[in-house]
């Protein structure tokens, strides 16, 4: 949100969207191919158009992106069942999601 252009509010509705299906009982584990493969393609976007606006390589942020997703998807599912383990499904996720929500405001920030 800190251009105030279009894309924003559409990045800021995709990612409620996201939160809102990530607590839905029925949403598929992080580990599924479908999981993977979205979060892959977001991973891409965001790389790209954030290289973009730090006037660097357009590619070399998708694929950063990409690494960042899969450390992400498999760092973060290694993280949050020993989190479970130790403080419960509800307050795992929602330390994941704060700790989420800080690191995202804290690279805008920078951009």
């Amino acid at each position: 949100m800190r251009h105030r252009g279009s894309l924003a509010f559409v990045l800021v509705a995709a990612a409620v969207l996201e939160d809102f299906f990530d607590l839905h009982p029925n949403a598929p584990p992080r580990s599924a191919i479908s999981s993977i493969a979205v979060r892959l393609i977001s991973g891409a976007f965001v790389g790209w158009w954030v290289a973009a606006a730090t006037n660097i390589s357009p590619a070399s942020g998708a694929i950063a992106g990409v690494a960042g997703a899969l450390v992400g998807t498999y760092g973060g599912l290694a993280i949050r069942r020993r989190a479970i383990k130790s403080i419960g499904n509800r307050a795992s996720g929602l330390l994941e999601d704060i700790v989420a929500i800080a690191a995202s405001v804290a690279i805008v920030a920078q951009l």
